[in-house]
């Protein structure tokens, strides 16, 4: 699967106060922006649109199943094809500074303009209730750092490599709230368990692989096995509460989740070790396109 990603540097001459996590607000202006700018339709809805299927907002954030795929043909969404790398904010002190950054994967990255004008859209309209408008100084794509004035073209996507699978025992740091179902209930620090991760990690990876990518797909049957037989060595987890605030619904909607680390034994599986080197990557979870499930090694 191929994958690329951008991170953005912007500016305020506000007191800009950052949000404990600003993944929500982030995703909220960006897809609002996006339908902006590619919408023909003077925004109306999508459903019925004779463009759904092609257009570039649905095919980014009202993600539909493929015509073509019987894959998840009884849902009405399939996964996105990016996430925003968004950190959690410890310290709420007012600056002047705004860092993040987004993931694109397939196809997304063809659209890779568009995201990034949307985004410059918002941060000059202004982000949350307040409308602090921000300057985007700096893209920085494939290691190299863009400045950017009026009219400058963007930078192009850097196709990034498949990742290096993992050794047998490897250690994860789960950096935003994981919000992630066991038996119908989200996992606490309590109920963590090691194979539900990385069996939840699999099929995301096969999920984006399959409507986002090209490579074959992995044994299922096999890899559910595999993923039984995952040992937690140690676990540091806390749940992190969150809230956001969800205009279309007007009420307060919680997002928390684990934060911590956990190490884990994966066995001599060497797929399952490739698809695991994924994960901080594509995130996990509920809500990866806001930001939330971002993992890494430790």
């Amino acid at each position: 699967m191929d994958w690329c990603e951008f991170t953005f540097l912007a500016s305020t001459n506000n007191n800009w106060r950052s949000p404990v996590f600003p993944g929500s607000m982030l995703r909220g202006a960006f897809g609002h922006s996006l339908k902006q700018i590619v919408c023909v339709m003077r925004n109306r809805g999508c459903e019925g649109c004779q463009l759904e299927y092609s257009c570039i907002y649905t095919q980014m954030f009202e993600t539909r199943p493929h015509k073509n795929k019987n894959i998840m043909r009884k849902y009405t969404r399939i996964p996105h094809p990016f996430v925003l790398v968004v950190d959690m904010v410890a310290d709420r002190t007012t600056t002047g500074i705004l860092s993040f950054g987004i993931r694109l994967f397939g196809e997304a990255g063809r659209y890779s303009p568009f995201c990034i004008r949307a985004f410059h859209n918002a941060l000059a309209r202004g982000l949350s209730r307040n409308k602090d408008k921000f300057t985007l100084d700096t893209i920085i794509a494939g290691g190299k750092r863009y400045q950017i004035s009026q009219g400058d073209e963007y930078p192009p996507p850097v196709i990034q490599s498949a990742p290096t699978a993992l050794s047998r025992k490897v250690r994860f740091l789960l950096r935003t709230p994981l919000r992630l179902a066991s038996g119908g209930k989200l996992m606490t620090p309590e109920s963590f368990d090691a194979s539900v991760f990385v069996a939840a990690a699999v099929r995301r990876y096969g999920l984006l692989n399959q409507f986002y990518g090209y490579a074959e797909q992995p044994d299922f049957k096999l890899l559910k096995k595999e993923c039984m037989k995952v040992k937690l060595l140690s676990s540091s987890l806390e749940w992190t509460k969150l809230m956001r605030y969800s205009s279309r619904q007007n009420k307060l909607n919680s997002m928390g989740g684990l934060c911590g680390t956990i190490e884990l034994d994966i066995g001599s599986s060497s797929e399952l070790g490739s698809i695991l080197a994924w994960l901080p990557i594509i995130n996990l979870g509920k809500a990866t396109s806001m930001g939330l499930g971002r993992v890494e090694v430790d």
